[in-house]
């Protein structure tokens, strides 16, 4: 979480961030952690997109490709929750 809240504080790039998420070895992280990852991640890319005159939120259309952070998302949770916690899909995540 260190690593990510500081390239989280200097993110200039979505296509960075992604990368250095994918270099991850989420299997380590709880779900717990990795939702508070997420949501630290939606607010620094919602921000950045700020500071370029986008607006804060631009979901692809159902065919198109994945955004930046639908990847992330893809990327964190593509192991099995732990015993117990219903695993959600992405969008429903996110609404």
């Amino acid at each position: 979480m260190t690593r990510l809240m500081a390239n989280l504080k200097q993110l200039r790039s979505a296509r960075e961030l992604v990368a250095f998420i994918e270099a991850q070895d989420w299997n380590a992280v709880d779900a717990h952690t990795r939702l508070i990852a997420l949501h630290e991640i939606n607010q620094a890319i919602t921000k950045l997109r700020e500071s370029q005159n986008l607006p804060p939120i631009d979901d692809p259309l159902p065919d198109a490709p994945l955004n930046a952070l639908l990847r992330i998302c893809q990327t964190i949770n593509q192991f099995p929750a732990p015993s117990g916690e219903a695993r959600r899909s992405i969008r429903q995540m996110l609404e």
